[in-house]
């Protein structure tokens, strides 16, 4: 992701202390593939990231991958 700028408010900043890494990265990569699709982030349209993507990106095994996102998905209140 060096190549790929994400711009954030210092609000955003303050929210992003309260993640895990998991979490963090998964943000991350939510806002960086909504700008390269060009969808944008909304709550009406779904933004898909799998683990072989997170792996891809943080440079993982998509087993890891797997297992951090399934872990930052269990931190989440329902």
């Amino acid at each position: 992701m060096s190549k790929e700028l994400v711009v954030k408010t210092n609000r955003l900043n303050q929210a992003f202390q309260t993640l895990s890494l998991s979490e963090f990265h998964i943000v991350q990569l939510a806002i960086v593939d909504a700008r390269h699709t060009g969808t944008g982030l909304s709550t009406d349209t779904p933004l898909r990231i799998d683990e072989l993507r997170y792996a891809e990106v943080f440079g993982t095994t998509r087993q890891n991958a797997d297992q951090r996102m399934k872990e930052a998905e269990c931190s989440w209140p329902l």
